[in-house]
């Protein structure tokens, strides 16, 4: 349930980024990363309409919006190595953060990083590890990452 109203305080900061002229938002994001339900109770409570497009790849996602001239969406949520490449052939514009009031609360941690240091292109939007573990009762010390692949 508190992933769900993270999402939807996300989404409702979204609302800035809406063609007010259509009450139309147009999504470009991964496969499964946004419920249905939420699309939905946004719908609902703004009376905005949500087309979503989905991606498997970030050089899919890019190479849709190069081929569109990075038009046709109004958000897309590209990876971090991604972020800094669009940058840098002008493909994002800059954030209105005093329309993202909520921004306000994102970690410092997750701000001010490598693939965009001023945060004026990006906010983050998911957050997570990649973990290797091993049963050591069953397995051996791993002494290569070859170990893994085995």
């Amino acid at each position: 349930m508190k992933i769900v109203c993270k999402l939807r305080i996300i989404f409702l900061s979204l609302l800035f980024v809406v063609n007010t002229e259509t009450r139309q938002l147009n999504l470009f994001n991964w496969s499964d990363y946004l419920p249905e339900s939420v699309i939905e109770e946004f719908s609902d409570e703004t009376g905005i309409d949500v087309q979503v497009s989905s991606y498997e790849s970030n050089e899919a996602m890019y190479t849709k919006l190069k081929i569109l001239n990075s038009g046709g969406y109004d958000l897309a949520f590209p990876s971090t190595y991604f972020v800094s490449r669009m940058i840098k052939e002008q493909m994002l514009q800059k954030l209105d953060l005093k329309k993202l009031p909520n921004s306000k609360f994102i970690n410092q941690r997750l701000q001010s990083l490598a693939h965009d240091p001023k945060n004026e292109y990006s906010i983050p939007y998911l957050f997570g590890f990649t973990i290797l573990a091993y049963n050591s009762k069953v397995h051996n010390e791993p002494n290569s990452w070859q170990y893994f692949w085995s």
